[in-house]
């Protein structure tokens, strides 16, 4: 689900749904609340992409794993993608790919990775093209999470204080 798989004119769509998920796109709840209550329950919850993977951590105590990954899950099973978080994110990322090329170091990467990968995904900034991430919709970011998030796509790793048994059933419901 990562940045390779994002569609050749929509080069960008996966990190933008992280990072539109980042902010809470929980249904109901306003972004500013959802990360209020993040922080009352000590808890965190972060997305991110690389060039292969959709990457989701979560942190919790334990004795707030129940309410973390409710939160978690009202966000995958159903996300609200608002029009002014697209914005948001959309008018940051733009800004972002701006900046990044006017630093050297950018620069030069982006070259080798165009050259080096040239007609493979991997010739792609994570970030996507300006032009790009200004055409990703609503429906395309909808549409991303419907087809990406499914237990059959998932690698889960956990470490902490739970049996394997317990987070099974934690994580089936």
């Amino acid at each position: 689900s990562g940045s390779a798989y994002d569609p050749e004119d929509k080069q960008g769509l996966a990190n933008m749904a992280a990072n539109i998920f980042n902010e809470g796109a929980v249904p109901g709840m306003e972004p500013i609340d959802y990360m209020k209550r993040i922080e009352e329950l000590a808890s965190e919850i972060s997305f991110s992409v690389d060039e292969d993977y959709f990457f989701v951590n979560i942190t919790c105590l334990t004795e707030n794993i129940d309410n973390t990954l409710e939160l978690f899950a009202r966000a995958i099973k159903n996300p609200d993608f608002t029009n002014d978080a697209i914005k948001r994110i959309r008018d940051g990322t733009v800004i972002s790919i701006a900046k990044e090329d006017e630093k050297p170091e950018a620069l030069a990467m982006k070259i080798f990775r165009e050259n080096f990968f040239a007609g493979h995904p991997y010739s792609r900034n994570i970030k996507g093209k300006i032009e790009d991430v200004n055409k990703i919709s609503r429906s395309d970011l909808l549409s991303f999470a419907k087809g990406h998030f499914s237990k059959q796509n998932i690698i889960i790793s956990i470490a902490g204080n739970i049996t394997k048994e317990e987070a099974g059933l934690k994580i089936d419901k």
